[in-house]
């Protein structure tokens, strides 16, 4: 099955909002998509430049999952189009389960799970991000603990890929926000994600 590809923003891996800090977000799965085989591997491309095209055009966001990540990483309550275009031409979006799911109700099973992170880390190797905000607990947990090893912190989570490595934590599920428990406030965890240090590998160019 041909890879669905991520939503790359772009000043991705330069000039970004981030000082030029390589920032993937990382969803659950996709929906809906049964009907758009033709354009399926750019299907979600095309979802996100929509939901920017009608910000812009009409003031209104169809998709408010993809505004509130936006309210969380820059820490707003409220996001202008100006806003909302800096968060996402300056991030990589990805679903790390790459396949259709009917509704929003069905669950990844146990070997969506785990068949997943071969494209995962394909996306990981082209991309190379620094990096990644997981979005959700049942995502974060659901993604074999075989893959990553132990971060610099509780709930942290490094990704190796060819040339580097990426630093990961969780939120709760943005759907969730601005609800959720104290210590683990969303835009207070990304912060704080921005701020770890990355070993490198080697140098990696894109």
């Amino acid at each position: 099955m041909k890879l669905i590809e991520p939503w790359v923003g772009a000043n991705y891996s330069h000039s970004n909002i981030f000082g030029e800090k390589r920032v993937m977000i990382l969803g659950e799965s996709y929906y809906g998509f049964h009907n758009m085989k033709k354009t399926r591997s750019e299907t979600f491309k095309l979802v996100v430049q929509l939901n920017l095209d009608t910000l812009k055009n009409h003031g209104v966001v169809r998709n408010q999952y993809f505004r509130t990540l936006a309210k969380i990483c820059l820490n707003k309550k409220d996001v202008s189009y100006k806003d909302y275009e800096g968060f996402w031409q300056s991030i990589i979006f990805y679903n790390y389960v790459n396949q259709n799911m009917k509704t929003v109700f069905q669950r990844p099973n146990q070997l969506d799970w785990e068949n997943s992170f071969e494209k995962f880390l394909e996306v990981l190797n082209i991309h190379k991000p620094e990096y990644i905000l997981v979005c959700g607990k049942a995502l974060w947990f659901g993604i074999p603990e075989k893959y990553g090893t132990s971060g610099p912190e509780d709930y942290t989570w490094y990704f190796d890929y060819e040339g580097g490595k990426a630093v990961s934590t969780y939120i709760y599920h943005p759907s969730r926000y601005p609800n959720g428990k104290d210590e683990r406030v969303s835009s207070e965890i990304f912060k704080k994600l921005l701020k770890y240090k990355i070993p490198q590998l080697q140098s990696v160019s894109l």
